[in-house]
Order: C-alpha cells, then structure tokens, then sequence
C-alpha cells in the first residue's frame, strides 16, 4: 500500500487528501474506489479506503489504526554544501536509511555560495525530496531539512567527525556503545581544513575514519548513517 502523511483529528472516521497528492493518488497511481492506503499522522498509523473522488480531495474511511513505535537511535546529518544535486541524492538516500534531521552547513572549502533566497529555494527542493522519500520507503515521520549555519555553529551530543586523516574507525568506536541520539558532520568536497577539524574536536567530537578509501562527500554520510543503523539502530535487527 502507497503511504501518505497527514495530520489530522484521528477521532474522526473520515479524512480528505487534497493538493499534489490528490493528483498523485487519481492520475499518476489511477487508483480506483475501495482501493486501500496507508495514511501517517503524528504518531500513528492508519489503514484506509478511497470512498469518494470529489473535484479536488480524495475521501477517504478508516479501517484501522495502530499506534506506531519510535526508533531506537535518533540521526541527525550534518552535511557541508555540495556541488550540483549532489545534496538530492544525500537527502533521499538518506531519508531512507533514517536519518531524522539533515542540517546543511557552509565550510571554508565549501564550493557552492548560496545567499539566502537560493538557500530558501533549496531547503524547499530538498525538503519536497525527503517528503517523497518518506512516502516510498514508508517512513513513520519525515525528516526536516535546515540550513543556513556555519560550521562553528553545529552543536549536539555525541558529534562524530569523519576525516580523511583519521585511524580511528566508526565500527570500533562504537562497539558496545548504547548511543540513542548521534550528529554525523560531513565534509565538503574538499574536505575540513586542519583548523576545522580542531574547531570540532574542541566542542568534543569524535574524529573518526571510515575506512582506507577516501569517500565522496555525497558517499561518506551515507556510509556513516548504515554503519550506525547496524550497531546501534534497527538494521542489524
């Protein structure tokens, strides 16, 4: 079953779906009446059944509804400005691996300039992917995309740093460990500067390695976020 996000009363025993996904669901999909969808809102889940096509909103009637759990580890992604669609990519994939916050951050090699109008226009693109990849991987909530910070500004609890320069691996690091919240931070393509690097150390974060190759910015969250989802989280399950 397609999923969909909606937040709503869930006293109610009928809802409306309207705007791009009304579309979605009538003329790219082509569902049909008595066809069922799943529907997200808040922390639930439900089961539901197209009763009605109006001129612009789908109805739609509840069959069931179960309470949905909360993952075990909380993501969020901090990731440098990067060339050309390369932050598409990281959003989406990202998205479905877990992550649940994905903060965009500037850096001192840091290609891509954005003034805040284009950023705006970014964070909008990026946050229309993460929506659509919540709704393909069936996602229980999706993850907020932000920007605008500068790389002295990232806070959080148990910052792990991924440089080139680095001998001590994720893996390692993090065996028997019992985080429930990690920050992943993500280099440009050129990677952090030597000073950089001791800016995040000084806030207490883990410089760590990833392995003997040197990954692509749009490679290396990815690999961090499925190496912590095995150890820590629900993909070693």
């Amino acid at each position: 079953m397609r999923r969909y996000f909606l937040n709503f009363n869930d006293d109610d025993k009928d809802l409306f779906i309207g705007g791009s996904d009304f579309h979605h669901i009538k003329n790219v999909l082509r569902l049909n009446l008595g066809d069922k969808l799943e529907v997200v809102s808040y922390d639930k889940l439900f089961t539901c059944q197209i009763d009605e096509f109006l001129e612009d909103k789908v109805k739609l009637t509840i069959l069931e509804k179960k309470n949905l759990t909360n993952k075990k580890l909380k993501i969020r992604l901090f990731q440098a400005l990067a060339k050309g669609e390369k932050l598409d990519f990281i959003c989406q994939k990202a998205t479905e691996l877990g992550a649940d916050e994905i903060i965009i951050f500037e850096s001192s090699r840091t290609v891509v300039k954005l003034d805040k109008k284009r950023l705006e226009k970014k964070l909008e693109r990026l946050n229309k992917i993460t929506i659509e990849a919540s709704k393909q991987c069936k996602r229980n909530k999706i993850p907020l995309v932000k920007g605008g910070i500068d790389i002295k500004e990232i806070e959080g609890e148990n910052l792990f740093c991924f440089y080139e320069n680095s001998k001590k691996s994720l893996k390692d690091f993090l065996y028997n460990k019992n985080f429930t919240e990690i920050n992943i931070i993500i280099g440009p393509e050129g990677g952090f500067s030597e000073e950089e690097i001791e800016i995040l150390r000084s806030k207490g974060a883990e410089i760590l390695s990833l392995g003997p190759r040197i990954l692509r910015t749009e490679t290396a969250g990815l690999a961090a976020i499925a190496i912590s989802q095995y150890e820590l989280g629900d993909m070693g399950e």
